[in-house]
């Protein structure tokens, strides 16, 4: 049995971000959310193999979504997340 889930996203490429639909957008942010590179960079914040609900807190806290409006126009409702600390 595997422990760790397998999500495929088929990225298609564009030259204008508004093209995508609103489902692209979410495969996108997920995308970017479980990427490597987030990954990466989380694990080495916490010392420690990140988890899923880890990877969304990180790219929340470090400036995920408005990166990710920023790039594509337009934001999603993945991650909407205000923190109190």
């Amino acid at each position: 049995m595997c422990d760790q889930p397998h999500l495929v996203f088929d990225l298609r490429d564009v030259d204008d971000p508004s093209e995508l639909s609103h489902a692209e957008l979410v495969e996108r942010q997920l995308a970017e959310i479980l990427g490597e590179d987030n990954r990466k960079y989380a694990q080495s914040a916490l010392g420690r193999e990140a988890t899923i609900g880890d990877l969304i807190v990180h790219y929340s806290k470090n400036g995920g979504p408005a990166d990710f409006q920023k790039r594509h126009g337009r934001q999603t409702c993945i991650v909407t997340i205000d923190y109190l600390d």
